[in-house]
């Protein structure tokens, strides 16, 4: 209960704000749940990832000659490289996705293709710009846009607000 004097009535006390969370009276608004079943298809991914890596790595050893260095010593251990060449190899397309126009709500995708020879994702010049939505920027809302975006009526309204 707040005191009489208390100069923001609508503004809970220091101390109501610290609570447990984790009660049943008084739910975490930041964190939903997640389902037990995403969580266990996410692992269960990623070792099918980490599994098919290994298998990969065991028949290239069984069927392809070793490497021949001249007497130099390899750069990268197969165990610290794992990651980089059988997980992240297969997953490199969900980020690093190169765009061609400023991060608005709106951007400009550049299409990319599996290359023949290597594993690389490289662009592809005669494929159309894709246009996305940009949901997974700080400027999704378009706050930063130079021109077209919110900035103008954020403005405006504070402004307005402010006289």
């Amino acid at each position: 209960k707040l005191p009489k004097e208390h100069p923001f009535k609508h503004t809970p006390p220091r101390r109501a704000t610290s609570l447990n969370h984790n009660s049943p009276s008084m739910p975490n608004p930041m964190y939903k749940e997640v389902p037990y079943l995403y969580s266990v298809l996410t692992f269960v991914d990623y070792i099918v990832l980490i599994v098919i890596g290994h298998l990969h790595d065991f028949f290239s050893l069984l069927f392809s000659p070793p490497a021949k260095f001249d007497g130099l010593p390899p750069l990268l251990d197969d165990f610290a490289d794992f990651y980089t060449r059988r997980v992240y190899g297969r997953l490199q397309d969900c980020w690093s996705r190169p765009i061609c126009s400023k991060p608005g709500g709106w951007f400009d995708l550049l299409p990319r293709e599996k290359s023949e020879t290597t594993r690389d994702l490289v662009l592809n010049p005669d494929a159309p710009v894709r246009r996305c939505i940009n949901l997974g920027s700080y400027n999704y809302l378009g706050y930063g846009d130079a021109n077209g975006g919110v900035g103008g009526d954020v403005v405006h309204n504070v402004a307005k607000t402010l006289r």
